[in-house]
């Protein structure tokens, strides 16, 4: 082992050969210019690894620091390490390590340093940081070893000394933590060395070496003690008989074996009388039939935990005092049933307990253990808020016995519970935001499937994998036309800690609780602060829902004394296939702006996958002209066409659909970025329409996509039933008629009468979709504050008219409208009078507009000083009365309030702006 040249060396060999006991002795060697502490064993839940290590560190430095001198000027070094390496973007962990680290060595070094690291830690730890200590806990992350193994490099140079760290049982590890172990030889820095124990016993860890050796470890295998070993081992415990060939051909040259033979046979047992393949059996028999009847017992009620319960727990259940249960311990422990391992707690080996489990113990024997064991487990969370690795950790060995899938049905359904379902289970854990408010406890049903397909890992149908859990009581789905929630149904806590200790074997990690909490509060937030209030989540919002969920969230903060924000900021991102959004409001658009720049300049990586942001939208912006589709239409004239010529009856629905798929489709080519994310148009459109009930009912299914299409499909009579079918959509898409990349948006089921005269109006429903929504977006923007200035205003409504008729050229290349239709459209002159206004309220200038058709459309906007009535704009005009239908006049208009007509020849609504005297057309709303 000291020849060893490689820092990263894996100590492995067969259960009792040896190994521990190696590592042990490693671990005392005291070589000079090295530090090493006693050996940690590394257990079975997520994130164990990177735990395991921190404590190793803080055992390193309690041993550097035995004379106390250095204390002050290591603490010092650890805390300017937690801060600087806590300072980087997507380091932010590093804090919460250092910490760690500290905590550790505050236990360790006594009450005189207490206060001194108590400060230290407040002034290292920020806002949010919680949160990161409950991901240190439970989280596999290679991201997290690499932080911890950068404290190692800063005690390296803090100590001047080599570091060598011993870890034993990785064979426990998470399949999370041992997919990093297999990259521990690439990760440690120079003048560290990590020396690990590896049981090759079971099947499943017999490849396990080979793969470290291919990724840079270096493999010592620890092998069966040969005869002159055996031979000296014998004359140290003054055994004479039998000979040394009889104890290897009895233990096999097991360390683990010799112990249990040299101690029969100073008993009297002739070893020379036991066949090889049963030794250990026999010789562990001897053992246990000295025991007394309560050690016997306690013995069998503890074998059912394959990891050691603590102290009260185990009092707790077999129903003693501390002292008795000392005496059983004592006991166990003198007939080598437990043993002390390298961190001195006593307890089964595995080997001996799963002798005593699988063959000393019958099924009777196993099934009140294991009963005795889940009630007392059962009890005992529910005092707790939390749930100790141990706990999860035997849970899956225990539920297999018949008494207890008896007493605990859900947790029986859980074992029977196929992969798949156990993946939609995973996915919707993460995805629930329960702390946050009631919606929280619901996730959308397609986010849930996709997440469950692309982040977690279903292998078949999501859909049969979500109706497998909410058959077994696990989950809840409840739909209508437009929306699909789910939400998880975990009856207790018991049941909760056997899901954890199935995920752990199932998928390699517990799940992350609020992953969208946890995603904006550990990385986002440091990126963005100071902020006032933020709204985020897994999967994607329109730009129009993230400016309300901000402007909501400043409303929630107000309380007694009201916030000011001044600016916001609409963020969409992907964390790998994870869709995130976030809505955050700032006191100021100097904060917004710096916290834009950090978002763009900094490379973060959560849980080994790159933060990639999509989308950055600064708010409020200028209001966008919500009605300018409107007007592209009319110019076209496909609205006045709907009101003169509908489409009627159920036959045109088809028709209908491909009519509004294709004017939604030209209308994204004219829309602006900002507008497309507002009226949530970034993705195609597409209905599907199924019409084999038709005429009696006609079934419509809204997609969004990469393509625009308009079908007919053929909806099997099975799934024909979406409002008594929760999972309707997804069933389609199951089925191949919603295609991959496509997402439902919602259906409707129409009924018709045999002669039915319902009308179908395709382009004034795209309009109304598409102002409602740009009209919603306004809501949350600035005022467009208009100067009442009469040369402005004529540049202004012209540009905006050049920009219809260009977007109506540019919808007529898409094949929607008649060019005869524009032309004649577009030669309209408007003549535009703005004057004081005579009502005592309101706007203080009315206004008339006179349209005239014109071969030189133009717009003229004159301004008056006095008040004028209807005649008084006839004459202004040069029109009366007997000679108004000779002037070409196609429409005049009079408007109380001036604001309404500027709007409306600007393609804004009613309430988008406000007229101001040019002076303060610059200030803000």
């Amino acid at each position: 082992m000291h020849s060893a040249e490689k820092g990263f060396i894996v100590v492995v060999g067969d259960s009792g050969v040896g190994k521990s006991s190696l590592l042990g002795e490693v671990a005392r060697d005291s070589r000079v210019g090295w530090i090493t502490a006693p050996v940690t064993n590394l257990r079975s839940a997520p994130g164990q690894l990177h735990n395991s290590l921190i404590d190793q560190l803080a055992a390193i430095l309690d041993v550097y620091l035995a004379d106390r001198s250095a204390v002050d000027a290591t603490l010092e070094s650890l805390g300017g390490a937690a801060r600087r390496l806590g300072a980087v973007g997507g380091k932010e962990l590093a804090r919460v390590v250092g910490t760690e680290i500290l905590n550790l060595l505050k236990s360790r070094l006594g009450p005189e340093f207490g206060e001194s690291i108590g400060n230290m830690i407040k002034d290292i730890l920020q806002t949010g940081d919680e949160s990161l200590r409950q991901r240190l806990a439970s989280s596999s992350e290679l991201g997290t070893v690499e932080i911890v193994l950068k404290f190692a490099e800063e005690i390296v140079k803090l100590t001047d000394c080599n570091l060598r760290i011993v870890l034993d049982r990785a064979e426990r590890l998470s399949p999370g933590d041992k997919a990093i172990l297999l990259d521990m030889a690439e990760m440690l820095p120079e003048r560290v060395q990590v020396i690990v124990g590896l049981s090759t016993a079971a099947a499943e860890n017999q490849t396990f070496p080979a793969q470290l050796a291919g990724n840079g470890a270096e493999i010592v295998e620890v092998l069966p003690l040969s005869l002159e070993s055996i031979r000296a081992w014998l004359l140290d415990a003054n055994v004479d008989a039998p000979s040394s060939e009889v104890f290897l051909r009895v233990t096999s040259g097991y360390p683990l074996f010799m112990v249990e033979a040299i101690s029969g046979a100073q008993a009297g047992l002739r070893i020379e009388n036991i066949q090889t393949a049963v030794a250990f059996q026999e010789l562990m028999r001897t053992s246990w039939n000295q025991l007394s009847v309560h050690a016997k017992t306690a013995a069998r009620k503890l074998a059912a935990f394959n990891e050691c319960p603590p102290d009260d727990f185990i009092v707790q259940m077999l129903q003693v005092d501390q002292n008795a249960w000392s005496a059983v311990r004592d006991e166990l422990l003198n007939r080598r049933i437990f043993i002390f391992d390298n961190e001195n707690v006593a307890w089964f080996h595995d080997r001996r307990r799963d002798l005593l489990w699988r063959t000393i113990m019958n099924s009777s024997d196993r099934d009140e253990a294991a009963s005795t064991a889940t009630a007392s487990l059962d009890s005992r969370l529910e005092t707790l808020n939390y749930i100790p690795l141990w706990a999860a950790a035997c849970l899956p060995e225990l539920s297999q016995a018949d008494p207890v899938r008896s007493k605990y049905v859900q947790i029986a359904k859980l074992n029977a519970a196929s992969r798949d379902s156990m993946a939609v289970l995973f996915a919707l854990l993460e995805l629930m935001e329960p702390n946050r408010d009631n919606s929280g406890k619901f996730v959308q049903t397609p986010l849930l499937l996709s997440y469950a397909a692309d982040v977690i890992g279903v292998r078949g149908d999501s859909v049969d994998a979500l109706q497998e859990l909410e058959e077994a009581g696990f989950a809840f789905t409840k739909s209508n036309e437009s929306i699909s929630i789910t939400t998880a149904l975990i009856p207790d806590k018991l049941t909760y800690a056997a899901i954890l200790g199935r995920m752990t074997s199932e998928f390699g990690r517990w799940t992350i609780p609020s992953i969208a909490s946890n995603l904006f509060q550990q990385h986002f937030q440091p990126l963005v602060s100071p902020f006032v209030a933020a709204t985020y989540g897994i999967g994607s919002l329109s730009l129009t829902e993230l400016a309300k969920a901000a402007h909501q969230a400043v409303e929630e903060t107000r309380g007694d004394s009201p916030v000011h924000a001044e600016a916001a900021l609409a963020v969409s991102a992907r964390l790998g296939s994870r869709p995130f959004f976030a809505g955050i409001a700032f006191q100021t658009a100097s904060d917004r702006d710096d916290a834009v720049e950090r978002l763009t300049t900094s490379e973060v990586r959560i849980m080994e996958e790159p933060l990639t942001i999509s989308s950055l939208h600064r708010l409020p912006t200028p209001r966008v002209r919500s009605h300018r589709i409107e007007n592209v239409f009319h110019l076209l004239g496909l609205l006045d066409s709907e009101e003169q010529a509908p489409l009627v009856g159920a036959h045109f629905h088809l028709a209908s659909a491909q009519r509004r798929v294709d004017a939604l489709e030209a209308v994204r080519k004219i829309l602006t970025e900002t507008e497309l994310a507002a009226s949530d148009l970034l993705e195609a459109r597409s209905v599907l329409v199924e019409l084999s009930h038709a005429p009696s009912s006609i079934m419509e299914v809204r997609l969004s996509g990469n393509v625009a299409r308009a079908d007919l499909i053929d909806v099997p009579e099975y799934t024909f039933n979406p409002f008594e079918d929760p999972l309707f959509g997804f069933k389609l898409a199951r089925d191949g008629i919603v295609l991959p990349g496509e997402s439902i948006r919602g259906w409707s089921l129409n009924s018709y009468s045999e002669k039915s005269s319902r009308t179908h109006k395709p382009f004034t429903e795209v309009v109304e979709e598409v102002t409602k929504a740009l009209e919603e977006f306004n809501k949350f923007q600035k005022v467009q504050r208009i100067p009442l200035d009469e040369s402005y205003l004529e540049s202004e409504i012209t540009a905006h008219q050049h920009q219809c008729l260009a977007d109506a050229r540019t919808m007529l290349a898409a094949g929607i409208g008649e060019e005869e239709t524009l032309l004649d459209a577009a030669a309209v002159a408007h003549h535009v009078v703005i004057y004081p206004s005579r009502e005592l309220w309101g706007d203080s200038h009315g206004a008339t507009c006179l349209r005239v058709r014109s071969a030189t459309p133009a717009v003229t906007v004159t301004i008056t000083d006095e008040p004028l009535t209807r005649e008084d704009t006839l004459d202004f005009f040069g029109i009366s009365a007997e000679n108004e239908s000779d002037r070409a006049i196609l429409n005049r208009s009079q408007y109380a309030f001036a604001s309404d007509l500027i709007a409306e020849l600007l393609g804004y609504g009613s309430h988008d702006i406000r007229l101001v005297h040019p002076s303060d057309a610059e200030g803000n709303n």
